[in-house]
């Protein structure tokens, strides 16, 4: 059977909707999965170098094991299926644009959801079976959000399918984008590329050379804590600035060893996530960057290479705070 596509070339982003009254699959924030980690390797000598062999993750495994078994109850329940006829699947293509059969796409979603109980049933899925499960739901995905529209949403099966299948989709769709994944005891797994890593590094020795108060560039890490009283100001800064100094170096020191292993705890992002924001700051600062999000030099401008660095900094930093969130 030919890769589907929706009638727009691609799957429907999907509504994100209540799928019918089932409180345990509804699109309440969280991640639906999380990794669950191995036992240690035992101690490895890597230095700089980030060596995978001395983290193995089990499998891909639920946060709530009651919400697989609603999805199993859901989606196993065939009658949705039933109702595909030739009407609801006139919308749908190869990839090459061809019309497919809808009897053809009927039976084929039938050996999808088939597969997909089976990868469902599973306490704990590889990274390999986690893929399968997410290219399967994409395109039962699309085949049910395709039957819906067609329907005009009279359908409660074909609507409830749909609506899951879209949060699933999505689900695994971004666990396996994501670079940094929680696992089950509370640690991170790290997936950034050695470039990354190292990028990080020099940017955080760069300020740590600079740290102090005085430069203009760190004007937005020590800002005046009594406004325009200069005086209160600067009794202030005598007092406290001493202990920011030190509290900065100290996550600095910790985001250096973070880059040189692939499993971090929660102490350490947060330090991690402290010292991107910092570095950010002051590049930002440097650069003159405004909130015109297009802005970025020409290629052969001198600040090219700096503004690059910001703006891959900033991405960086979204990926920790996204993993942050999904542990509130």
């Amino acid at each position: 059977m030919p890769d589907v596509e929706g009638p727009d070339g691609g799957p429907d982003e999907g509504r994100g909707g209540d799928p019918g009254d089932d409180d345990d699959i509804d699109d309440e924030p969280g991640s639906w999965f999380v990794l669950e980690p191995a036992e240690p390797a035992g101690p490895t000598s890597t230095g700089h170098r980030v060596d995978d062999s001395d983290v193995e993750d089990c499998g891909w495994v639920w946060v709530e094991p009651v919400r697989r078994r609603a999805l199993l109850a859901v989606l196993g329940e065939r009658e949705w299926l039933d109702e595909l006829d030739a009407d609801s699947l006139a919308g749908l293509s190869d990839v090459d644009g061809e019309p497919l059969d809808p009897a053809e796409v009927a039976v084929y979603a039938g050996q999808l959801l088939e597969s997909q109980q089976e990868l469902l049933a599973d306490d704990e899925l590889s990274t390999e079976d986690f893929a399968r499960l997410h290219w399967v739901s994409t395109d039962l995905a699309v085949i049910s959000r395709t039957a819906d529209d067609a329907t005009g949403g009279t359908s409660i099966p074909i609507g409830t399918a749909a609506s899951v299948l879209d949060r699933l989709t999505r689900e695994t769709d971004a666990m396996l984008r994501r670079r940094i994944t929680p696992r089950r005891d509370g640690t991170f797994r790290m997936r950034w590329s050695a470039d990354e890593r190292a990028l990080v590094r020099t940017a955080i020795d760069r300020l740590d050379a600079v740290v102090d108060p005085g430069h203009d560039a760190l004007a937005r890490l020590y800002p005046a804590a009594y406004g325009e009283d200069e005086q209160r100001s600067a009794e202030y800064a005598a007092v406290a600035n001493h202990e920011l100094i030190d509290s900065r170096r100290a996550a600095f020191e910790t985001v250096r060893r973070c880059l040189t292993r692939n499993v971090i705890d929660g102490a350490e992002l947060g330090a991690l996530m402290r010292s991107l924001n910092d570095v950010r700051l002051v590049l930002g600062t440097q650069l003159d960057v405004t909130e015109d999000e297009d802005w970025l030099p020409s290629p052969d401008s001198p600040e090219f290479a700096e503004a690059r660095t910001y703006y891959l900094l900033t991405a960086l930093l979204g990926d920790v705070i996204a993993a942050m969130r999904r542990t509130l």
